[in-house]
């Protein structure tokens, strides 16, 4: 059963066009979670449940071994939710319930195929840090957004992808700067994500995390690929946009 935790706004930052990150500090109990899964997000004073206002699910992006704090990112709308989060007073309480979801890396050490559409990253990058960490593994991430301003987190993925020989990382830019040497345009071939994992795809855990329409999109493209749906995890939660 997942636990309520009291937490209270410490910060919130711009880490690209239209996408803060929110760092909260948790009042109580502390947060054991599993890396790709997430937490629903309350606010008291806009809560209603004939309408579904006030609550929402986010990835939790904190380091899995902090257990006092707990981080999340989201692309900012003018939905009274998110209105309401980017202009809360420092240390206003919320309510969180948690850890929720099984969007988590299969155990063992077999490739590990990712797609991170758009502010999906926020599902896969908990597990990419974990796993880079871990050292066992070969990991390779699909990220596509739709301009070079709307990436976030680039800068710590290229890192990763320097100090780990195991990681390798493709982004991919539908539209705006195109042009540059790290980004490829478009969306990701058949031959592109053949070559990223090598022939043998029936050994590939594959994880696809992002707004539900364009997830359908990838799961879609790697079954016709013939990647085993058994060995696919899609993340699910209504956490978008």
């Amino acid at each position: 059963m997942p636990e309520q935790f009291n937490l209270k706004l410490e910060s919130r930052e711009y880490i690209a066009k239209d996408t803060m990150e929110f760092k909260f500090r948790i009042i109580g109990n502390s947060l054991t979670f599993k890396p790709g899964q997430h937490i629903q997000l309350m606010i008291p004073e806009i809560y209603d449940r004939n309408k579904v206002e006030g609550t929402h699910f986010f990835s939790i992006i904190s380091d899995m071994k902090d257990h006092e704090s707990l981080s999340i990112a989201t692309r900012i709308s003018n939905s009274p939710f998110k209105r309401y989060l980017i202009t809360a007073d420092i240390n206003r309480s919320f309510i969180a319930f948690g850890p929720l979801g099984s969007f988590a890396a299969p155990a063992g050490d077999r490739h590990l195929l990712l797609f991170a559409l758009g502010i999906g990253i926020t599902g896969v990058l908990p597990i990419i840090r974990n796993e880079t960490e871990i050292g066992k593994r070969r990991i390779s991430l699909f990220y596509l957004n739709n301009k070079l301003e709307e990436v976030a987190f680039a800068s710590e993925l290229l890192d990763l992808r320097r100090k780990h020989e195991l990681f390798n990382f493709y982004p991919y830019l539908q539209a705006g700067s195109l042009g540059l040497e790290t980004y490829r345009g478009g969306k990701p071939s058949d031959e592109a994500i053949r070559e990223a994992v090598g022939p043998n795809i029936v050994d590939v855990d594959v994880m696809v995390c992002g707004p539900p329409r364009h997830v359908y999109d990838i799961r879609k493209q790697i079954q016709s690929i013939g990647f085993p749906q058994g060995n696919t995890k899609v993340e699910i939660f209504s956490g978008y946009p």
